[in-house]
């Protein structure tokens, strides 16, 4: 049975987004298909291309979620 694999699920596989079993058909559907094989590389250069960032939300969206986490488990208790 062939398997069609979408961008998606590529760059799921790309980025490590997946459970074993996805990434075990990944792999075999990769060493199967050498034009699905050709589109990962281009994912994989692409990706090597984009800027590396971090993400880190304010110090004060922090203590937010941690006051708001503290302040539920509390109300829990009640």
């Amino acid at each position: 049975m062939m398997q069609n694999f979408t961008p998606i699920q590529l760059v799921a596989y790309l980025y490590g987004d997946n459970t074993t079993a996805q990434a075990e058909k990944t792999e075999a559907a990769l060493a199967a298909d050498p034009i699905l094989a050709t589109e990962l590389d281009e994912l994989s250069m692409a990706q090597s291309n984009l800027p590396k960032i971090a993400f880190t939300p304010p110090k004060d969206t922090l203590r937010r979620i941690l006051w708001y986490s503290e302040e539920s488990r509390a109300c829990a208790l009640c």
